[in-house]
């Protein structure tokens, strides 16, 4: 099935799904601009795609310890917050499309991405040493003591990559966010509206709804924020609307995401801001709330990235019951030497393909 038909399939799934019917148009206009722009954002956008590539391309993979996995991980997929603490933790900062999957089919996709920004030139190490990375720090986090990654406790070395990433200052924040906010749609369902309103501190003042337009696989779903004054300083929320993994979106019962359990079992000090209910996901914004963005990787250690991005990735997949075992079992004795950078080559190209397929069908929609 064509990468087209795959999306329209999706999206009618999506419209159908979503509350109150209630689609973004100029969202979905958006993310299909940016799955023309370059193989790694059409990887970033079209989680729904993963599945269908990875039955055909990763069968070997398959008969493997499932986990509650992060689904669409890649190295845009990870960032800072507060803990309950007010602690700075790093870590995966994405968890909508969560879902118990094979623990392989996390790898891959990180692995994938990864290949796909050096092919971006984004990410300056050579490509035979990314999954060798990625692996070393995935399997000493899964056979050492287990340890969330808090940038304020013998993490120097994250306190060195944040340092030298690209910084934003509380004034950059808050105009990148006013840049990204639009009007806000008047059919936007209220009880989304209602869960933003409530989700801010007591006794803020001169709240201001707005849309946002952000992300890539989330683009096209409701998506609201509000600004407030609290204290003398700016605070922000946001909800977004959630709906089944699309790992599993076009499964006879999909049921619900994985991200609470993630947030309650795995290895990881959790942003006590971020809920996920039934439709909605709600957080806080702030400065300190940021993802690694794709153009900053070039300006810290690849490698030692990819390996604590590898450890982040087993301190998840370690939330869930007697994996840890289970999957050091797998990788010892029956994983072949060369198993993830092979797949994540051949995922790679057929990435590739799909993105060569869609700007045709991009450009001949737009001439």
């Amino acid at each position: 099935m064509s990468i087209e038909t795959v999306t329209a399939n999706y999206e009618g799934w999506l419209l159908d799904n979503l509350p109150g019917r209630h689609i973004v148009d100029a969202d979905l206009e958006e993310k299909h601009q940016r799955m023309a722009d370059d193989p790694f954002s059409l990887l970033r956008a079209t989680f729904y795609r993963w599945r269908d590539h990875w039955e055909k391309i990763c069968a070997a993979l398959t008969d493997v310890p499932v986990v509650c996995g992060i689904g669409d991980l890649h190295v845009e997929n990870f960032g800072t917050w507060r803990d309950l603490e007010g602690r700075l933790v790093w870590g995966v900062n994405d968890l909508d499309e969560a879902a118990e999957l094979p623990y392989t089919s996390d790898l891959v996709r990180l692995a994938t991405s990864a290949l796909l920004a050096i092919k971006c030139d984004k990410l300056k190490i050579a490509k035979e040493d990314v999954c060798r990375a990625i692996l070393n720090g995935y399997t000493e986090a899964l056979t050492t003591n287990p340890r969330p990654i808090v940038i304020a406790d013998r993490n120097g070395q994250i306190y060195r990559f944040i340092s030298k990433l690209k910084q934003t200052s509380p004034q950059a924040f808050w105009r990148k966010l006013e840049k990204e906010s639009t009007d806000l749609d008047s059919n936007f369902p209220e009880d989304g509206l209602r869960l933003l309103l409530t989700s801010l501190p007591q006794h803020a003042v001169k709240p201001k709804t707005r849309g946002r337009q952000a992300g890539a696989g989330s683009l096209g779903r409701p998506r609201a924020i509000v600004r407030a004054d609290w204290h003398g300083a700016k605070v922000a929320r946001e909800v977004k609307a959630i709906l089944p993994s699309a790992w599993l979106w076009n499964t006879a019962n999909p049921g619900l995401s994985c991200s609470s359990a993630i947030n309650g079992s795995a290895t990881r000090c959790p942003d006590p801001y971020y809920a996920i209910g039934d439709k909605w996901l709600s957080r806080r914004l702030s400065p300190d709330c940021s993802k690694i963005e794709l153009e900053d990787l070039s300006a810290v250690d690849g490698l030692a990235l990819l390996e604590l991005m590898g450890r982040e990735t087993a301190n998840i997949h370690r939330g869930t019951p007697k994996a840890r075992s289970a999957i050091i079992d797998d990788l010892e004795h029956r994983r072949p030497k060369a198993w993830l950078i092979e797949t994540s080559n051949a995922m790679m190209e057929a990435t590739t393909n799909d993105y060569y397929h869609w700007k045709r069908h991009w450009k001949r929609i737009h001439k």
